[in-house]
């Protein structure tokens, strides 16, 4: 981030000798200013900056331009790694990692995988055939669809014995994940 207003040099002539130095040119740079008129965004752009944000903005504004850049320059900006972890299940959601009983990694299909993650979000409360049909297939017609019992058979047997168990058939109404 290079602010224009400096005391002792000017912002521009600051950017022009990062981006015509070998070794500094590929430093992105976001002006800052309190500079609003036209011509001097464009200047700001022109001399090499990647970015440019007029005062007064909000860290959430910068916080997203700096995101943006990063994507830009081919840099994956992740968001911290959501952890369900109930009833001996760890699901690490950004990395797609399912464990029972850790250290024991299982491998589910995309599918089952969506299944578990709504039904341990959900953990002890019912969730309807048709919330779940919908939700994950699209199905609008979920009057005699078998896909979602075969896909909680396989992710019974899948998560094994003991925390199969803990996905429970609600009668007549759908499934829950009681941890």
């Amino acid at each position: 981030m290079l602010d224009l207003g400096l005391p002792d040099i000017d912002g521009i002539e600051v950017c022009k000798k990062i981006k015509t130095n070998i070794i500094t040119q590929k430093i992105p740079i976001i002006m800052l200013t309190a500079r609003t008129q036209t011509e001097d965004r464009v200047t700001g752009l022109e001399t090499g900056a990647d970015d440019y944000i007029v005062k007064p903005f909000t860290p959430q504004e910068l916080l997203a331009r700096i995101k943006g850049m990063f994507r830009r320059m081919g840099y994956y900006v992740s968001e911290p790694e959501e952890i369900i972890s109930k009833g001996g299940v760890t699901m690490e959601i950004t990395s797609r990692r399912i464990m029972v009983n850790i250290p024991t990694e299982i491998d589910l299909a995309p599918k089952e995988f969506e299944l578990l993650y709504l039904l341990m979000r959900n953990s002890n409360k019912a969730l309807r055939r048709e919330y779940l049909l919908k939700t994950l297939w699209g199905y609008e017609d979920t009057s005699d669809s078998r896909t979602l019992d075969v896909h909680i058979q396989r992710l019974r047997k899948k998560l094994g014995e003991q925390a199969g168990k803990r996905i429970e058939t609600v009668e007549s109404y759908g499934y829950r994940f009681v941890d």
